[in-house]
């Protein structure tokens, strides 16, 4: 009975660590947002890598014709996250794939700009 009750508070625990993170990951996700939007000068330049990096918010710096590729990527992140999140078996390779569209998606913004 009490193994039960400890591992109950610890999928518990679990649960509040994961939805905390996600908060703090969809904050931050949403200060990168309006940093683009509204201080593109704050990001880093220097090269392709760096544009890479920020992922799918640089796509709010080339306008608004840019705004549905921002949308599907975000979209697409977000929908490979929950079907990781869903299934434990897919974990990791679903971080992978969400790491891959991220830094693609970045890539493919510089890209298409030259």
């Amino acid at each position: 009975m009490t193994a039960d009750t400890s591992r109950m508070s610890g999928d518990r625990l679990v649960v509040m660590v994961a939805a905390a993170s996600l908060l703090l990951f969809a904050l931050a996700y949403i200060a990168l947002c309006l940093t683009v939007l509204y201080r593109p000068g704050w990001l880093p330049g220097a090269s392709i890598l760096h544009a890479a990096l920020v992922g799918p918010p640089h796509w709010l710096v080339w306008g608004a014709g840019a705004r549905p590729m921002f949308w599907g990527s975000t979209l697409a992140v977000a929908a490979i996250a929950l079907i990781g999140a869903s299934f434990r078996s897919l974990l990791l390779p679903c971080a992978g794939l969400c790491f891959l569209v991220w830094l693609g998606s970045g890539f493919l913004s510089v890209v298409m700009s030259v």
